[in-house]
C-alpha cells in the first residue's frame, strides 16, 4: 500500500468518475485491503465535506505534489524573468534547469 491512514493526499485525477474534486487536498480515512477492489482508499475532502472511494492511481502524496508545484513556480519565475529582460542565456539556463528537474 502506498498511503497510510490520516495521510494527506492530492487528488490528481478521477478515472472512475466518482465526482471527486480534482486539485484538492484530502486525507486517507480508510483503506480497503481486499485485493479485488479497485477503489482502495476512502478519502475525506474537508473543502467539500464529502468522502470518496478512490483508486491509488488518482492520488499522490501531498509532499510530492508540493515539490512539483514549487518546481513549476520556480520554473515560471525563471522563464518570465528571462523573457522580461530579453536575456537569452538566462532563458537557456531556465530551460536546462527545467530538464534537470523532471
Amino acid at each position: 500500500m502506498k498511503f497510510q491512514t490520516m495521510q494527506q493526499v492530492y487528488i490528481q485525477s478521477d478515472v472512475l468518475n466518482v465526482e471527486a474534486p480534482i486539485g484538492e487536498i484530502g486525507y486517507v480515512v480508510d483503506i480497503d485491503r481486499d485485493s479485488d477492489r479497485a477503489q482502495r482508499y476512502c478519502i475525506r475532502v474537508p473543502s467539500q465535506k464529502k468522502w470518496f472511494w478512490m483508486p491509488e492511481c488518482d492520488l499522490c502524496s501531498a509532499e510530492e505534489w508540493l515539490d512539483v508545484a514549487a518546481s513549476m513556480a520556480i520554473e515560471g519565475a525563471l522563464v518570465e524573468r528571462a523573457l522580461d529582460t530579453k536575456d537569452e542565456e538566462g532563458f537557456r539556463a531556465a530551460v536546462q534547469w527545467r530538464r534537470g528537474c523532471r
